[in-house]
């Protein structure tokens, strides 16, 4: 056996878990064969991390299992498949998929290679235990995202008991990794060429809690802030009910800490809270994003939200609709609910029919996306920091156009791909979720911007997403 692929669904948090799989199989002699689908395969051993949080990512990791594991009946290759989907459902996945070769759970991908050798040996390859650590960057860990900025998971598991969610059950109590071994993997990050960092866990707010008593997440900000080198630190994942003054001090006051804030509200009616087993209301958090805007210049807020939880009445999503009129956040998103076998909300009677979830879900999206470009309307005519993440090439004709066609009169396809010379983010904007920005310009002019250069853009045009500037200055980062 030479050769392996990974294919990694799910959040980001998966994406590290997959990074570090990638290191110990190439430590232990294998070549990595980048597999960004499941028609990249032609390896010798293939590897799908899944995800099985709500019942379209089940379904999407059960697809992927049954993609490969007809490959294999055209050309055998070993199979492993590990993650949350064999981690909440052991015993049936086993009986269901036995072309499976192998089978790992949250943290078995520590494992992988000993289960490689425990399979050719004859033996069971199997590791499913109860989530007790997190991970170990030492161990090793191969990036990747572009260059320019890497995920790291700082604390595990989840404490919180949100009637609707299984992930306590899948991943286990919080666990929070020390700091010593967070910063050091930062600073390994920053001499590769990583430019910002963007900080994980299911409640990233709560870091350290479990280690020290107390929140550590502003002493954790204050170290990496220090590293010379690192530009941008980005928060991922703050529950509102675990955000304190200590919190949004140093965000307001570190440099390199982006103003940004991802901060799931799920809800504002205080009875479907209450039934979500979740604290607060939509006064409480209007008050926290009050806070937050009064304290912490020029923030971007985004947040998610459920549609369609049990009881959910039409009266509940009026008060949703004029809740994000009030808040007017910069991005949000939303997802239909999602009933999972394991969780109290699934015993729930009232379930709410699907064509009215799908109803509020079009409702909401497009009136958060006319929101979003009213906000982000505020930024033309400004001159803002943009990291380049990639440079144009031949196949952003289409995406080009389709953004011209968005902004109106302001750009025409075909004038926007020729002006347009390189793509990149605003610190307002989180990898993969949020916008992007269109940098335009003269490419000589504008110093043959490259991904990793930081440059500013005077904003022209927006859309609900995106915005498209001019380059005016080249800072090279390399």
């Amino acid at each position: 056996m030479k050769t392996f692929s990974i294919v990694s669904l799910g959040c980001p948090k998966n994406l590290v878990d997959s990074e570090c799989i990638i290191s110990r199989l190439s430590l232990d002699g294998l070549t990595w064969r980048p597999a960004t689908s499941a028609d990249e395969a032609g390896s010798d051993l293939v590897v799908i991390n899944t995800c099985g949080f709500i019942e379209s990512a089940k379904q999407e990791s059960i697809d992927t299992i049954m993609e490969f594991v007809n490959k294999k009946k055209r050309k055998p290759f070993l199979l492993f498949v590990g993650g949350c989907l064999p981690q909440r459902y052991r015993e049936e996945m086993k009986e269901l998929i036995p072309e499976v070769d192998g089978w790992f759970g949250v943290e078995g991908f520590e494992a992988v290679s000993r289960l490689v050798r425990a399979h050719q040996a004859g033996e069971a390859a199997i590791l499913i235990e109860e989530p007790s650590s997190v991970y170990h960057e030492a161990e090793g860990r191969t990036k990747v995202t572009p260059e320019a900025w890497a995920y790291v998971k700082i604390a595990d598991g989840c404490n919180h008991r949100c009637s609707f969610c299984a992930i306590p059950a899948i991943r286990g109590p919080y666990r929070s990794r020390h700091k010593e071994t967070v910063v050091e993997e930062v600073r390994r990050l920053v001499q590769q060429g990583t430019m910002e960092v963007i900080l994980i866990a299911q409640d990233t707010a709560l870091y350290g809690r479990d280690l020290t008593k107390r929140r550590g997440l502003p002493d954790l900000l204050r170290e990496l802030n220090g590293l010379e080198g690192l530009k941008w630190i980005r928060l991922l994942y703050l529950n509102p009910f675990s955000i304190d003054d200590e919190l949004i001090e140093s965000v307001a006051s570190l440099d390199k800490v982006a103003k940004y804030m991802d901060i799931p509200f799920q809800h504002c009616s205080e009875e479907i809270l209450r039934r979500m087993a979740r604290p607060g209301s939509g006064e409480s958090h209007l008050a926290l994003i009050e806070r937050l805007r009064s304290s912490i210049q020029g923030i971007a807020i985004r947040s998610s939200f459920i549609l369609g939880y049990p009881g959910e009445k039409d009266s509940h999503f009026k008060e949703l609709m004029s809740f994000l009129r009030e808040a007017r956040l910069n991005r949000a998103g939303f997802f239909t609910y999602s009933r999972e076998e394991g969780t109290p909300s699934c015993r729930e009677r009232n379930q709410v029919k699907a064509s009215v979830k799908q109803r509020r879900y079009q409702l909401a999206m497009s009136f958060q996306q006319e929101i979003s470009r009213e906000v982000n309307a505020e930024r033309l005519n400004c001159r803002i920091p943009v990291l380049v993440e990639r440079s144009k090439s031949p196949g952003d004709r289409a995406f080009l156009k389709g953004i011209a066609g968005e902004l109106g009169n302001s750009f025409k396809g075909s004038d926007l791909y020729r002006s347009a010379i390189c793509f990149g983010r605003t610190q307002w904007d989180a990898p993969d979720i949020d916008g992007i920005a269109v940098v335009t310009g003269d490419v000589k002019g504008s110093g043959a911007l490259r991904p990793g250069d930081f440059t500013e853009i005077d904003v022209k045009a927006v859309t609900s997403c995106d915005v498209v500037g001019n380059a005016v200055v080249a800072e090279g980062s390399r």
